[in-house]
């Protein structure tokens, strides 16, 4: 990933805690949405999986590298890192996420 737009991603990620107390919980609708619109990266709604239970959640598809950005899943695993960059096809991806594109 190009070193300006992960600037731009931890830049967005940082504003986000701070105007919103429970950051990451319950924001990721609102935060995928800011990084389609800054970034131009498609917002994609599905299910993030965790020991079998399926969590509604909202996400980013970069179509360019065919990878998922993920800024907001460290509220269902704390050892996620606060920027999440997955190839699409990696078997972490395929385990902890079922998708649907909501927006292009």
């Amino acid at each position: 990933m190009e070193q300006n737009i992960l600037e731009r991603l931890e830049s967005i990620s940082r504003e986000s805690g701070r105007m919103f107390r429970d950051y990451p919980k319950g924001c990721c609708w609102v935060v995928s949405e800011r990084v389609w619109h800054e970034l131009g990266m498609p917002v994609v709604y599905g299910f993030f999986m965790k020991n079998g239970t399926a969590y509604e959640h909202y996400w980013n598809y970069n179509p360019d590298l065919d990878e998922i950005i993920d800024l907001t899943a460290c509220q269902f695993e704390p050892e996620i890192p606060g920027i999440l960059v997955l190839p699409r096809e990696s078997p972490e991806a395929r385990r902890m996420y079922m998708e649907w594109f909501a927006s292009s």
